[in-house]
């Protein structure tokens, strides 16, 4: 039989905290000698300096703290300190100068032994934030970077006759982003030619002036200055986020810009860090002193935000047994035999790349355009001032994409009879019985690596707590601290090689891009790879070596996703050397590159069950020798209360409550990555669990290991937190599949009851993105209806918005067939045609109309329906054209203003109206998993607007002040009153003779739905719901001012 192949390691790196853990669990009981006790800690060296670079604030509390420690503040500050003295002393997450990190290699023995802090190392900066904002308000500045050079934004490209790209700005004290647009013309084409290689702003003058002699040289100027604001030209000021030292990679930058005062400033704070950093030691006044130095340049600068530290911790001993690798081997397969079938994250990028692009390959940034493309953001890059603020989640969207695995199954089944076990254990010979682990292991990434701990039990027996496999690639978690030494970051670029043997036809490129918020700081790495992948980022990389967005195109072969650059002529990998969690408020080209990581190959993991947070206990879960997941209690908060009475610690509530709950001393209390270790023994860290609780009924507490077993990481000060990060090698993975064929030549080519087609309805779905829907409504099918109908080419028409699947309208033509489709037809395609060429629109559908007869009151309230449905178009379409001149504020409170003259229309009173509008309004509720917060957040939303919704309703009666908008709102709204009311008092006659086959109210509710579907061009139930939410808060203050 085959030998089994094996993971490869050849070193790893341990995150430990600054301290042992004995600071925590020798933590007294008494108010003064706890105060004593902190205060020694804050004498220590160097516990000062960490608390000043977590939160300056802090300090300059202390002395109030010292003074008047029962005080209110003060006991907020004795809270703000243990907390901080137990992430010194049980988190091994680096952070500042309270954790950092080490390397280690495999030999026989395990032996891990931290040495002193005095011969620790770390390095400070600038943070990755504060100089963004430098870079961004000299780019908005062209006289202070007179010799800087200009280039085209990186993510522009052609659509049809307008140039999109993304545009970078600060906000809120974070980066952010915006999907932008400028026309194509002959001057922009021409300014984008001239900068393309790099030019100051006096040098484009001077080109566009010898191009164009009889344009004056101010308005070139202005026209620049424009572009420049517009960042559709971008300074070279560069940040980058792969190099060795970015704070000095700037300062070169901003100094050959020309902005000489900025940079000297800059340079010195860079050489007093240096040099503070060589003596290990900087005290709080002395970064206060560069604060204020920095806070005299005129750029907006906070303490609190503004130094970064990373920590190397020296080892005496760092070696792990090579014998472990056997065991994550074996745990990790074994795992692998309970993993559920594997989701596709692509499937529905596939279906729909396929349904419009299938064989073709197709650049990048059309294929990710929100307005154009295959749209990879959440829901449709769409902007709504109306949802701004609030978390709706729709409760068809909710746990759509969970499976339960078999290890799931396993717990639901065994765990709840087993209340009284400790530990429920698995033994991976029984997983891998009858198991090709060759197989098993083809089937794993190329590059991975495990995140454990290590203990010794009663018995000193290993025992390892598995924190979760990440990757590919395995140095993920090792990016941001190459800076630290040397030796791993070459380590690091060997490993990384290893990986890319295994396909060496392709090009692995790392993707280097600066998220929104401020993740600066976690993602600055040096530059691993050969080739980088960058997106609105900088990098020291030479540029043969950088692969633009806008050079990436994509293509499917084989059920995957791929990449190939058409410079470099290769199939492209793209790989993000770092742990930022690029799922959350990304945008959808970082989030796309970063998603194929995963394509080739699912890292088994373990999750508990969601609903096991919900029971009292949960034993621990252990695989072999293996603590997959910590026991875990559900914890009553008012027996947590009971602990402590006078600031005196209960025995009998302890007794009472390990009788119930079996709970240990020691345990953790986590909320998200944040965990504090505490000791239920102690009053003070009782009271600090319960303030971090105080609106909660459950507590849910987990054990500490930490507390409960001696830590294999250990010297004369005791016992260490740690994380063990071990980048493993896969040999046995499957190589990448590279396509072999040139595909250059496709590249580079530049080669369109039941009314179907023909009936006298004639029904067209048009597939674009929710804008650019708008834009073909307003500027082509505006003016064709208005035409079409002055010709009698139909008598009746509306449209629809549709997203199943794609973005689409349905616009639905009624008439004589040989006029719709003789006459107006071929109008509507020759309109449409540029739209079609240039991919804006995607297709053009004849399809057979169904009408909803039942649901619009029957035979009879059907042809009165669509005349509605034929005004509130008309309507619509009147209104964008106050949402272009106006913003988009005004769509929402159109909706208002039609939703409640709709009512009007059918003659309904207050109270109907209140009636009908808070039964849709409760359905939406259910719809939208409506809880308390939400429920605050809209009317929170409401009072922000009630301003505008008062103006807006009171300019509806006579003799009202009109304001700039009420004035159009309300003419608009009567016009619509005016037309509608005819209709409507035809379906009530119908109504009123049994002549509907639903109730009014029934009717009403649809023609309400419709209405909004055609106001909103995204979001749309969403938007719906709020509309309903503010009209009913609308009738509920009109009805109590007429009690």
């Amino acid at each position: 039989m085959a030998s089994t192949a094996k993971l490869e390691a050849d070193f790893f790196v341990i995150r430990i905290p600054r301290l042992s853990c004995r600071i925590v669990k020798a933590l007294p009981v008494n108010e003064a000698e706890l105060q004593d006790y902190l205060s020694g800690w804050l004498a220590s060296p160097g516990v000062k300096e960490a608390l000043y670079l977590a939160s300056p604030s802090l300090l300059e509390r202390l002395e109030l703290w010292q003074a008047k420690p029962d005080s209110k503040s003060g006991i907020k500050v004795t809270y703000a300190l243990l907390k901080y003295l137990i992430r010194m002393g049980c988190r091994a997450t680096p952070f500042g100068l309270f954790a950092g990190v080490a390397s280690g290699s495999f030999n026989e023995n395990t032996v891990l032994k931290p040495a002193s802090l005095a011969v620790e190392r770390r390095k400070t900066r600038l943070d990755m934030f504060y100089l963004g904002t430098i870079q961004q308000e000299l780019a908005q500045n062209p006289a202070e970077i007179a010799q800087c050079y200009y280039k085209p934004n990186a993510t522009l490209y052609l659509l049809g006759h307008t140039y999109h790209y993304i545009e970078p700005y600060q906000s809120a004290d974070k980066r952010q982003y915006r999907l932008s647009a400028a026309e194509q013309d002959e001057y922009l084409d021409a300014v984008l030619a001239l900068a393309l290689k790099g030019r100051t702003k006096t040098q484009l003058v001077q080109a566009f002036s010898e191009r164009y002699p009889e344009a004056d040289i101010t308005d070139i100027e202005h026209y620049l200055q424009q572009l420049f604001q517009e960042q559709v030209l971008i300074p070279e000021l560069k940040l980058p986020l792969t190099s060795g030292n970015t704070g000095e990679s700037f300062v070169t930058s901003v100094k050959l810009a020309g902005a000489q005062q900025t940079a000297s400033v800059l340079e010195q704070i860079l050489a007093e860090l240096q040099n503070h950093d060589r003596l290990n030691t900087c005290t709080p006044d002395e970064y206060r002193a560069m604060y204020q130095t920095l806070k005299a340049l005129p750029y907006k600068v906070s303490e609190n935000k503004l130094f970064q530290s990373d920590t190397w911790r020296t080892m005496e001993h760092a070696n792990i047994s090579t014998s472990l690798l056997n065991t994550l081997q074996q745990t990790i397969l074994a795992l692998k035999t309970t993993a559920s079938d594997k989701t596709g994250h692509f499937d529905t990028f596939i279906r729909q790349f396929n349904q419009r692009f299938e064989g073709q390959f197709v650049s990048l940034l059309q294929v990710l355009d929100d307005e154009a493309g295959v749209s990879f953001s959440s829901d449709t890059g769409y902007e709504s001032p109306l949802l701004a603020g609030l978390n709706i989640t729709s409760s068809r969207d909710a746990g759509n994409n969970h499976h339960i695995s078999k290890f799931e199954q396993l717990f639901l089944r065994e765990v709840p009879l087993k209340n009284n076990t400790s530990t429920l254990e698995l033994k991976s010979e029984d997983l891998l019985k009858d198991r090709d682990k060759n197989i098993m292991l083809k089937q794993l990434p190329a590059s991975f690596a495990v995140n454990i701990s290590l203990y010794q039990d009663e018995n000193n027996q290993l025992l390892i707590h598995l924190h979760g496999l990440s990757g590919p690639s395995g140095a993920n978690m090792l990016g941001r601290f190459c800076h630290l030494d040397e030796q791993l970051l070459n380590q690091v670029r060997q490993y990384l090689k290893k990986e890319e043997s295994l396909s060496p036809e392709a090009i692995f490129a790392e993707v280097v891009h600066m998220p929104d918020g401020r993740p600066g700081n976690v993602i600055s790495r040096p530059s691993l790879r050969d080739y980088e992948i960058v997106f609105l980022a900088d990098t020291t990389l030479d540029e043969s070596k950088q692969i633009a967005v806008s050079d990436l195109y994509v293509f499917i072969e084989a059920g995957k996703v791929k990449l190939w650059s058409k410079r470099l002529n290769k199939q492209i990998i793209p790989r993000l050397t770092s742990a930022h969690n690029y799922s959350s408020h990304a945008l959808g080209i970082y989030r796309f590159l970063c998603m194929l990581q995963h394509q080739q190959a699912e890292l088994p993991h373990f999750v508990m069950p969601a609903s096991f947070n919900q029971m009292e206990y949960v034993p621990r879960i252990q695989l072999d020798n293996v603590i997959l997941h910590e026991t875990h209690w559900r914890i009553e908060r008012e027996m947590l209360v009971a602990l402590i009475q006078n600031k005196e610690w209960q025995a009998e509530a302890w007794a009472k409550l390990c009788d119930r709950y079996k709970i240990k001393r020691y345990v953790c209390y986590a909320v998200a990555d944040n965990v504090l270790t505490l000791d239920l023994h102690n009053p003070f860290m009782v009271n600090l669990l319960l303030s971090e609780t105080q609106h909660q009924k459950y507590i849910l507490l987990k054990e500490s290991l930490l507390m409960q077993y001696q830590s294999y990481v250990s010297n004369d000060d005791g016992s260490f937190a740690h994380e063990i990060i071990v980048p493993l090698v896969n040999n046995a993975a499957v190589p990448e599949q590279v396509l072999h064929e040139n595909p250059q030549a496709q590249i580079n080519s530049t080669t369109v009851r039941r009314f179907q087609p023909g009936s006298k309805w004639l029904s067209i779905k048009l597939y674009a993105a929710n804008s650019t829907v708008e834009q073909i409504l307003l500027e082509d099918i505006k003016p064709l209806i208005e035409t079409m109908y002055a010709q009698q080419s139909f008598e009746q028409w509306f449209f629809i918005r549709y997203a199943d699947p794609d973005w689409h309208i349905r616009l639905r033509f009624y008439g004589n067939p040989q006029q719709l489709y003789s006459q107006l037809l071929p109008q509507l395609q020759q309109r449409l045609a540029p739209w079609l060429n240039s991919n804006k629109l995607h297709r053009l559908e004849l399809f057979t109309y169904e009408r909803e007869v039942e649901r619009y009151g029957g035979e009879q309230g059907i042809v009165f329906a669509e005349n509605i449905f034929r005004v509130d178009s008309d309507i619509i379409l009147q209104g964008l054209e106050l949402i272009t001149g106006y913003g988009e504020s005004i769509r929402w409170r159109l909706a208002l203003q039609l939703s409640d003259a709709l009512q009007d229309a059918f003659g309904y009173s207050l109270p109907e109206k209140l009636k009908l509008i808070s039964e849709l309004r409760h359905k939406f509720g259910q719809e939208f998993q409506e809880h308390t917060h939400l429920r605050n957040q809209l009317g929170k939303k409401y009072r922000e607007q009630a301003d505008y919704i008062r103006q807006d309703f009171s300019a509806n009666q006579p003799d009202s002040n009109h304001t700039q908008t009420t004035k159009p709102l309300s003419e608009l709204r009567q016009r619509y009153l005016q037309t509608l009311e005819p209709i409507a008092q035809q379906l009530i006659q119908l109504q009123q003779t049994d002549s509907l086959t639903c109730s009014l109210d029934t009717l009403v509710a649809s023609l309400l739905h419709m209405l909004n579907n055609r106001i909103f061009k995204a979001y749309g139930r969403e938007q719906e719901f709020v509309v309903y939410d503010f009209l009913r808060r609308r009738y509920l203050s009109e009805g109590s001012k007429h009690k």
